[in-house]
């Protein structure tokens, strides 16, 4: 019964990782990824609960806080000022996606062949009863995290650049949950990896090189001349 809840969480934690990354309207992307970020808080919740570690709830609600609130209300704050449909990607919706059918399948099946043995051999004593749900929430997260990375090479619109940072990292804290009960850092930096000035500072950016050019396309930038 709780891997198969621990399943549906994943399900969902992926299905808005995607949309997040696809949507080509910046408010709906802005939705789904503080519904990922939410699924993200709900896992990171169900494994302190299956653990009995309590350090567990402290990254959830820091979580919360910067990934569900905090980010996405900047994402929206600036998506108001400045047009909300994305600027035009690298590659269109269709290449896009059968792009993802290939690359996020292949990237999942080679961490959980080759890195989930490992973890399964050194498998946290609390997580005893949902080992498999564990070790795929590593191989899930990382997946997600390099789907985070894809959004950074593929697209040119900075408010989806950060979209593609805060679901790299939240990806990587997906990840962080599995070891977290043996490696007590894991957590440490769950908490302490967080993104909200970054995003604040190329947010903040955009809309004032929009506000000059009339653009938000990030591969402008290069063609500013001091």
């Amino acid at each position: 019964m709780e891997s198969n809840w621990i399943i549906g969480l994943f399900a969902g934690e992926f299905v808005f990782a995607l949309s997040a990354a696809e949507l080509r309207n910046l408010r709906w992307a802005t939705v789904a990824l503080a519904l990922q970020s939410l699924f993200l808080v709900a896992i990171i919740c169900t494994f302190g609960y299956l653990s009995g570690i309590s350090y567990f709830y402290w990254w959830a609600s820091v979580a919360f806080i910067v990934r569900v609130l905090l980010i996405p209300w900047l994402l929206w704050k600036y998506s108001r000022r400045d047009p909300f449909l994305e600027v035009d990607p690298f590659l269109d919706l269709i290449p896009s996606l059968i792009l993802l059918a290939v690359l996020l399948p292949m990237t999942f099946l080679f961490f959980y062949t080759y890195l989930c043995p490992y973890f399964f051999e050194f498998l946290p004593s609390p997580y005893a009863g949902v080992g498999e749900a564990a070790g795929l929430n590593l191989a899930l997260g990382l997946t997600v995290m390099v789907l985070g990375i894809y959004v950074l090479l593929t697209r040119r619109d900075i408010i989806k650049l950060v979209i593609g940072l805060v679901l790299m990292e939240n990806g990587l804290q997906w990840a962080l949950v599995s070891p977290a009960p043996t490696i007590h850092e894991a957590a440490e930096i769950g908490v302490a990896c967080n993104l909200v000035i970054a995003s604040w500072l190329l947010l903040y950016i955009s809309t004032k090189i929009y506000e000059l050019y009339g653009r938000k396309d990030s591969s402008f930038l290069s063609e500013l001349k001091w």
